[in-house]
């Protein structure tokens, strides 16, 4: 059982038995004044009362980086219509875009127009940056190997 489903279990339990514990405390305690906070001066390097740490003792955290791996995939011919590049899955057209196949500003171009065809039916998008979009995507490396996902050029709205 993973560590998550344990606490999603235990932790409702351990809550009961605290509020169990404090109900019985408050009804045999005799009524006293509050007492009010304490006025007790902490210093900024002072560690806090408790540390909590999800990870069991003896299992090591994950990866402290997570790499980028790109699932394998068929090759597929690029597609000769526009329509057909814009609903191929992101497998194929970061292939394609390796193979230099497809460049960045061509498929920012589909999307952009299809945006353009699409966008008064569907009223998804307020602002359409295209110039911005287009400038992005040119300034791409041809190649994924240098490329983070996050690089890849998406219209704001």
């Amino acid at each position: 059982m993973n560590s998550r489903r344990q606490f999603l279990i235990q932790a409702p339990i351990g809550l009961l038995a605290v509020a169990a514990g404090c109900r019985l405390q408050r009804e045999s305690a005799t009524p006293q004044a509050p007492a009010g906070p304490r006025k007790l001066a902490l210093a900024p390097t002072d560690a806090p009362g408790a540390l909590w740490n999800p990870m069991p003792p003896g299992i090591a955290a994950g990866p402290s980086r997570d790499r980028f791996v790109r699932s394998k995939s068929l090759a597929v011919p690029l597609p000769s219509t526009d329509d057909a590049i814009a609903f191929a899955p992101v497998t194929a057209l970061s292939r394609w875009i390796e193979a230099r196949q497809l460049t960045s500003v061509r498929l920012t171009n589909i999307y952009l127009s299809r945006i353009e065809q699409l966008n008064p039916k569907l009223n998804a998008i307020i602002t359409l940056t295209k110039d911005h979009a287009l400038a992005r995507a040119a300034r791409l490396p041809t190649s994924t190997q240098s490329r983070r996902p996050t690089d890849l050029p998406l219209p704001q709205a």
